[in-house]
């Protein structure tokens, strides 16, 4: 299995973006069989347009094919997805849809998340035990604010507690 290359934008300003681009193959040597995925196949672009035109493509888009012809991996023709050796093709976008052999078989769309029961066994800290956010929450502002007093008076004594400790042990500079 070769890595594909990856491609690194907003380095200096912008949003941080990492992408795989050009091509990776996964070889099954067991099965004889061979897959090459095409990262961002739709993205082709000159030297001065990547800098100076706006992109709205998806970057997670990828193309691929599972075949047992090896030579069908050197093959950089446009064609090569009608070549009869293909065994199955599949193509997608990593946070949308998964398509193999034409048929869709994952659409976050469709997708459910699992239903979850909050613990009985909440760590003191927990932020639901908060009583100035759930008092926010519950729009008893001022029920809230003598709450948050309270828990900026414990967190200044815990403060305080710290920096005794530090003296006493000549750990404070």
């Amino acid at each position: 299995m070769n890595k594909p290359n990856v491609s690194l934008q907003g380095l200096v300003s912008g949003t941080r973006i990492v992408n795989y681009i050009d091509n990776q193959i996964i070889t099954d040597k067991k099965n004889q069989l061979y897959c090459k995925i095409f990262f961002n196949a739709k993205t082709k672009k000159g030297f001065f347009d990547r800098f100076f035109s706006k992109n709205n493509e998806h970057f997670d888009y990828f193309k691929g094919f599972i075949t047992q012809n090896k030579d069908l991996l050197t093959n950089e023709s446009t064609d090569i997805f009608r070549d009869s050796s293909i065994i199955s093709y599949f193509e997608g976008n990593w946070t949308r849809y998964i398509m193999i052999d034409g048929l869709k078989t994952w659409n976050f769309e469709d997708f459910e998340l699992p239903e979850y029961e909050r613990s009985q066994n909440l760590i003191p800290s927990d932020e639901s035990l908060r009583l100035d956010l759930s008092n926010v929450l519950a729009s008893r502002i001022n029920e809230a604010q003598i709450a948050h007093e309270n828990i900026l008076a414990i967190e200044a004594s815990d403060n305080a507690l710290r920096n005794e400790y530090y003296k006493m042990r000549n750990l404070l500079k």
